[in-house]
């Protein structure tokens, strides 16, 4: 997790924060055995950062830095001790009235507990997936009108949406504009509600693709039976199997199907390499920002794959199918 550094520290902080560089350099090259350790301090560290900001401002910062490194370290399997420590913090922010920073504080010790569980041998995803929405449906009550409250919204709508309760998720992702027009999740939140009752919709998908030309999901209507919109990026790691099946449809549909590609990769560069080296012949829309980019958030891609499929209408079919379910699809058009 990247620091944001406060302006005009003292000598004291400046001490901290270089130690705190250098702590990062270790846990880059720590192996998984170190990295509890290497962790813990790390989040001491940041904790006498905390206790020597001058001003509550400062001290905010520092805070939250510390709860995003704890929750950070734990859902990736590197702090068993991290849940504990983030309880810890937020019993003692509870004891001040008010606290500006208790509800960030909250949503991270509820995201790192989420994470640990799932990574327990024999984890009842289900059970856990339940207690996530319970823990975020009284996180909201609590702090209904706390600004931070808008992600912990976002990520209710997206586990209800993946629990396919979209009915649910729906209302909760239209809140955040309601609620929390200015947050930072409000414009994906304003795209998943775009997506999610796109159902026999025509959608505009449109922008500049890796070659530099304009392309328009409009432009391929009547053209094809299908039109394929494949979210990807190289991170995802199914992403060389969708590509691959892709392109054998294609070879055995021919123009009954049209693949646009839009890649979320934060560098162009990486998702040239991957066309070239895959031989993907489909044009692929790319701004920067991946999944934070307008591609992204107009439609309010939350997870990779996403396959949005229209008719030869324009209208959407499908905003969650697979990639392997789309062989049957097009054996059932006409």
């Amino acid at each position: 997790v990247g620091e944001v550094v406060p302006m005009g520290l003292s000598e004291a902080e400046q001490e901290l924060v270089g130690q705190l560089e250098l702590m990062d350099r270790q846990l880059a090259a720590a192996s998984a055995a170190q990295k509890a350790e290497l962790n813990r301090k790390r989040a001491d560290l940041i904790e006498q950062l905390v206790q020597a900001a001058p001003s509550a401002g400062q001290k905010s910062i520092w805070l939250r830095q510390l709860a995003d490194t704890v929750s950070a370290a734990v859902q990736a399997g590197d702090y068993p001790g991290g849940v504990e420590r983030l309880g810890a913090l937020t019993r003692q922010l509870s004891q001040k009235d008010g606290h500006p920073d208790i509800a960030y504080v909250t949503i991270r010790l509820l995201s790192a507990s989420y994470g640990e569980s799932l990574q327990r041998p024999g984890a009842d995803y289900e059970k856990i997936q339940q207690k996530w929405i319970d823990d975020l449906t009284q996180l909201m009550v609590r702090f209904p009108n706390n600004p931070d409250t808008a992600e912990a919204m976002f990520q209710l709508a997206i586990a209800l949406e993946f629990a396919g309760d979209t009915d649910k998720a729906i209302p909760w992702y239209r809140k955040i504009n309601n609620s929390f027009p200015k947050s930072a999740v409000a414009a994906k939140a304003a795209g998943a509600v775009r997506r999610l009752e796109a159902k026999g919709k025509v959608i505009q998908v449109a922008g500049t693709s890796l070659d530099g030309n304009r392309v328009d999901v409009a432009s391929f209507r009547g053209r094809s039976k299908l039109v394929v919109v494949h979210y990807w990026a190289s991170w995802a790691e199914s992403y060389k199997e969708e590509m691959q099946l892709l392109k054998q449809l294609q070879a055995r549909h021919g123009s009954d199907l049209v693949v646009l590609g839009v890649n979320l990769d934060m560098d162009a560069s990486v998702a040239r390499k991957v066309i070239t080296d895959l031989r993907v012949s489909w044009p692929q829309l790319f701004e920067k920002g991946g999944m934070d980019s307008r591609l992204a958030n107009e439609m309010g891609v939350v997870s990779l794959p996403t396959l949005l499929v229209i008719d030869a209408t324009g209208k959407v079919l499908h905003t969650d199918l697979h990639v392997t379910k789309l062989e049957k699809l097009l054996g059932t058009l006409k």
